[in-house]
């Protein structure tokens, strides 16, 4: 039954809000991961037949944003200094023989989908307090990328035995291998690991992985899980390594190709 009947006045105002942008938001609560294409289509039926940015410019003006909260770490004075001086140390590395690799877990229907966000209530999504989920080791490069699923909590064994069967099948002498300072990274057995086999690896500064490009596509990869459905384990996992493998090389190439600016925006910043 189209909303618009309900109003003898198309320019009606209910709480300050014209019919159409009633219809809007309506349909934005209904389904907030609608894109504005899917949106514009829906409203159609209510008769409204408006242009995506105006679309977008009264889904602005009653605080909806579309996104998911970005993620900055809070930094000490010392991580602030100890940041600018690594962006000087590889200023001038070539960021394209670099394989960026870092661990992260993947929860089954918790995987942070964009959506709109209703800035005016508390719009937060519940979940079930034990999710399926899958632990996950990743690695990407200017030409490659890999996903590997483990199983259980990660010590310097489990890592080792990762990058055996993992980054060696990748590696070659002109490139530098990256992860960040966990422990378990840092362990003596994995540093004399990668001295012995004169592995090239660069250290990472503390408490920074938004100088990683692969946490942007670790974003992309949940993104894309978010949207596939899932019944069983077998099918989470492929789903995982599928969803993996789907991300163009031209995506990953990009995001590397951000380190210089990323290094310079952190020596413009102070950190």
């Amino acid at each position: 039954f189209p909303y618009t009947t309900l109003f003898r006045d198309r320019k009606s105002v209910v709480k300050g809000k014209s019919v159409e942008e009633l219809v809007i938001i309506n349909e934005i609560k209904k389904d907030k991961t609608l894109s504005l294409n899917e949106l514009q289509h829906n409203i159609k039926i209510h008769n409204i037949n408006i242009s995506k940015s105006t679309l977008n410019n009264a889904l602005h003006k009653n605080n909806f944003i579309y996104g998911k909260p970005s993620i900055k770490p809070i930094l000490t004075e010392n991580q602030k200094i100890k940041r600018l001086e690594w962006a000087h140390k590889y200023l001038n590395l070539d960021w394209q023989k670099v394989i960026y690799s870092d661990e992260s877990t993947i929860c089954k229907g918790l995987n942070g989908r964009y959506r709109w966000i209703d800035k005016n209530i508390n719009d937060v999504e519940l979940t079930t307090k034990h999710p399926l989920k899958r632990h996950c080791w990743g690695c990407i490069n200017f030409n490659f990328s890999d996903i590997f699923i483990f199983d259980g909590i990660m010590d310097a064994d489990m890592y080792l035995s990762i990058l055996n069967n993992n980054l060696l099948k990748h590696y070659e002498d002109s490139l530098f291998f990256q992860h960040d300072n966990d422990p378990k990274h840092t362990a003596k057995k994995v540093v004399n690991w990668l001295t012995n086999l004169e592995i090239q690896f660069i250290d990472w500064p503390s408490n920074s992985p938004d100088l990683n490009p692969i946490e942007n596509i670790w974003n992309i990869h949940k993104q894309k899980i978010s949207k596939i459905k899932t019944k069983t384990t077998e099918e989470f996992e492929t789903c995982i390594k599928n969803s993996w493998n789907s991300i163009d090389m031209s995506i990953i190439r990009s995001v590397i190709n951000s380190m210089p600016h990323r290094l310079e925006e952190l020596i413009k910043n102070n950190g």
